[in-house]
């Protein structure tokens, strides 16, 4: 096992992401009341797909047909490793904290818990592994995950410190996982 410290741009994440998410904690309401009040609808059905293709079930599909595309074979029990604890830790933290879900029109129904997000920590979890073998396609991965975050609060089922809490929780566990498996 190697030893766990993290780098320059890793802690860099972690602090912006934490300011972000200090920000969110204080403003959760009035953040999640402005967006779902400035809804577009043109945009309804793209957000609820999105919010499809970034469940934690497409993730697993999307990102395992990419490692076998490039024949990194070799990386797919670290690739499933991560995404199994990503699901079993968020599940966990959603069964001890109970925060339901906003009170606000929603788009889709989706029951359980609110905080974290799964979709979030999901995306986040493989955002250092892809950052690793895939180099050229974090910005795109990092895009996507924060559409499908700022989707997530579109929909009205999470408020935005969840996201932001599934992004911090996913990205430490992958960051983790770089240096365990």
């Amino acid at each position: 096992m190697k030893s766990l410290h993290f780098s320059k741009k890793e802690w860099s994440f972690l602090v912006i992401a934490g300011f972000i998410l200090l920000i969110t904690l204080i403003f959760d309401n009035q953040i999640l009341n402005f967006i779902i009040k400035n809804r577009i609808s043109t945009l309804n059905i793209f957000m609820i797909s999105l919010s499809y293709i970034g469940s934690q079930v497409a993730v697993f599909v999307i990102t395992t047909i990419l490692f076998i595309s490039y024949s990194k074979y070799n990386k797919l029990k670290k690739l499933w490793m991560t995404l199994l604890l990503t699901v079993i830790i968020t599940y966990i933290l959603k069964f001890f904290i109970h925060r339901a879900r906003p009170l606000v029109e929603v788009l889709i129904q989706k029951s359980g818990y609110s905080f974290p997000s799964g979709h979030a920590t999901a995306v986040f979890s493989l955002l250092p592994l892809l950052d690793k073998e895939f180099p050229r396609l974090k910005y795109i991965w990092f895009g996507f995950a924060i559409i499908l975050l700022f989707s997530r609060i579109y929909l009205g089922v999470h408020y935005p410190s969840d996201v932001v809490a599934g992004a911090i929780i996913g990205y430490l566990i992958g960051t983790v996982m770089l240096y365990i498996i």
